[in-house]
């Protein structure tokens, strides 16, 4: 094994061994109604089938299927959701683990954050119809979360802490390493803007920053609810995160602060951190826990 590497072993042999004491996750699915500004959330249903690790839900954008990461037998693999039918189906197969399940923009491939066996961390594409899976950015190893913008490709990098690059995949393009000590949240507005978590220099404060990049330019938005730095991108430009069972909402340029939406501290999913929700918002996804926050 290459010293380039022993950073990344160690980062995932801290994941797998965590996942021994990591709670079990599931994932909700609600739908999301609004009206005159207020927020109503029904019909909640458990999609995951698995009693373990299940987590990073993703809409695909025709809002028919959620695609997600289950860990089962010590094995990490992408199971897709059929919301209309409500059955579920493995994607993928490998000796490999695979994370962040996301449609690639050309809609041929689910891209996924790969884990290889000499512990690098890669973008691979595996295709919606019967053909071989693909490497998607080659020379790029050590991938911790990423999104799709147009042509370019926005990646947190581990170790922590992380990094934010942006890759040009146009033939001859320089990548951009923009931002140190991020956060694992990355949104697209208008494939125009990057939203992103920047965490502050001092670890023992439990307030982060939501920040919005454009043309190499950082303008901070909000600051996140306190030890929280999972958040989701909705209609209208507006931003919702959880905190201790609530949900909350920022709209960019209209709230001055975040707003309770939603109590749903007497739930089965009162326990919740990660947001996903789908193009129409007219549906959202919750990933809860049981005992200490993941």
């Amino acid at each position: 094994m290459t010293k380039n590497f022993v950073p990344l072993l160690i980062f995932n042999i801290f994941i797998f061994k965590c996942f021994a004491q990591v709670p079990t996750t599931d994932i909700y699915l609600l739908d999301m109604n609004t009206k005159h500004g207020n927020f109503a959330f029904t019909n909640a249903q458990k999609i995951s089938d698995w009693k373990g690790y299940n987590n990073q839900p993703y809409f695909t954008p025709d809002g028919k299927f959620i695609y997600y990461v289950s860990y089962r037998n010590k094995q990490a693999d992408i199971y897709k959701y059929d919301i209309g039918s409500k059955m579920t189906v493995q994607f993928t197969d490998t000796p490999e683990d695979e994370y962040s399940p996301k449609l690639t923009p050309d809609g041929n491939y689910i891209s996924v954050v790969r884990v290889m066996k000499d512990s690098s961390q890669q973008l691979w594409g595996f295709p919606l119809e019967g053909r071989a899976s693909k490497h998607l950015l080659k020379g790029h190893d050590s991938i911790g979360y990423y999104c799709w913008m147009k042509n370019k490709i926005i990646t947190a990098n581990v170790p922590e802490p992380m990094k934010l690059e942006i890759t040009d995949t146009t033939p001859g393009s320089p990548n951009l390493t923009m931002i140190k000590n991020v956060g694992r949240s990355l949104q697209i507005i208008q494939n125009k803007f990057v939203l992103f978590i920047q965490k502050p220099a001092n670890k023992k404060d439990s307030i982060n920053s939501i920040c919005l990049l454009f043309k190499n330019q950082v303008i901070p938005l909000v600051a996140t609810l306190p030890n929280c730095e999972d958040f989701a991108l909705g209609a209208k430009n507006t931003l919702f995160m959880g905190k201790n069972g609530k949900l909350y909402k920022y709209r960019i340029g209209k709230d001055k602060e975040w707003i309770e939406v939603a109590d749903f501290t007497n739930t089965e999913f009162k326990n919740f951190y990660r947001i996903v929700i789908n193009k129409k918002g007219n549906k959202i996804a919750f990933v809860s826990y049981q005992g200490k926050k993941p």
